[in-house]
């Protein structure tokens, strides 16, 4: 396990997805939960999520990174859930001050750091945290990235006009680029669809193997393809913007990309990538995927397809922009 990855994937999200994150795990436990991040704030008495199960309570409290101004709520959560099982989670280092005092009450709670947050998301099947952590790896940016340019070329406007040799050219070399994404997303995911599915039995001791190896094979993916795809897309977007303006134009009236596009056109900038990572690259957050993403197996084989899917997706938009030139694909 990488804390890189941990880490960087915690970077795009707050601490109500922490908590979103420890409620899934112990919903699907059979735990009655309440979120006071979301239901409550007014009386949670230092306390971030309930959990109850019969005669168990568990409470939980989340600080990304817990410093001397949370040392008052530490002291609350300890004097509230004295008869409870208390969990203090955190994801970055605390400041020396508020690790200090910590140390002082160790033996008053648990304490799970980012590793030991990892491991209990992991072996306990949280979907929404093995969608962050596929976040945090280099071909989710490459794949983001690419979508961003066409979104931030959105507005040049096309002419119609017949294509010089050098603007077909840097055409077809980002459609070379796109599908050499495309086809070792597809690879990689076949061979992992194939062994996943295959699996009858739950063996949570090697999901961090498989997740190793998963990582390790999109690491090639990545270095034979994602800066050479996101540099054909920025060089389009110096040389010849409009192409872009006329494939996001295209791209906005086709299924699927519809959604999509009209999302973003009505986004705050600030919320356009994590719209683009967790909505189109990584869509397993969004509803009607749940039956799909039940636990790890699937839930790594759904992911692998989704990455394909986004290069799928870009090729194609790259495919009706040849055609609406009139000069063909072959």
């Amino acid at each position: 396990m990488s804390l890189v990855y941990t880490r960087k994937a915690w970077d795009r999200v707050g601490e109500s997805e922490v908590l979103t994150c420890i409620e899934e795990v112990y919903s699907r436990k059979g735990y009655l939960t309440k979120n006071f991040h979301r239901e409550d704030r007014r009386h949670e008495k230092g306390i971030d999520l309930f959990c109850k199960k019969g005669d168990e309570q568990i409470a939980f409290a989340v600080k990304k990174k817990p410093g001397e101004e949370d040392i008052k709520q530490l002291r609350m959560f300890i004097d509230n859930t004295k008869n409870m099982r208390s969990i203090y989670v955190y994801v970055y280092p605390p400041t020396r001050p508020f690790e200090e005092v910590l140390n002082q009450v160790r033996d008053q709670l648990e304490i799970w750091h980012s590793a030991k947050l990892h491991d209990e998301l992991l072996y306990n099947e949280s979907v929404f945290y093995l969608c962050l952590y596929f976040s945090a790896h280099p071909i989710v940016e490459s794949l983001t990235d690419a979508c961003k340019i066409i979104y931030e070329n959105r507005g040049s406007k096309y002419v119609p006009h017949k294509p010089d040799a050098e603007e077909v050219s840097i055409l077809w070399l980002l459609k070379d680029n796109v599908v050499k994404m495309r086809s070792t997303l597809l690879q990689i995911h076949k061979r992992w669809a194939k062994s996943l599915m295959a699996k009858t039995q739950k063996l949570p001791d090697e999901f961090q193997g498989i997740l190793n190896s998963v990582f390790s094979d999109l690491d090639i993916a990545n270095e034979i393809a994602g800066d050479k795809m996101v540099s054909s897309f920025s060089e389009l977007s110096s040389r010849y913007p409009s192409l872009l303006g006329l494939y996001w134009e295209l791209a906005r009236h086709r299924t699927e990309w519809d959604v999509f596009t009209h999302t973003l056109e009505k986004l705050p900038k600030d919320e356009v990538e994590r719209y683009i990572v967790f909505k189109w690259v990584l869509p397993g957050l969004t509803s009607g995927t749940g039956g799909v993403m039940r636990g790890f197996y699937s839930s790594v084989s759904y992911i692998l397809e989704n990455l394909h899917r986004t290069a799928e997706n870009l090729e194609d938009g790259i495919d009706w922009v040849f055609q609406d030139m009139r000069i063909g694909t072959h």
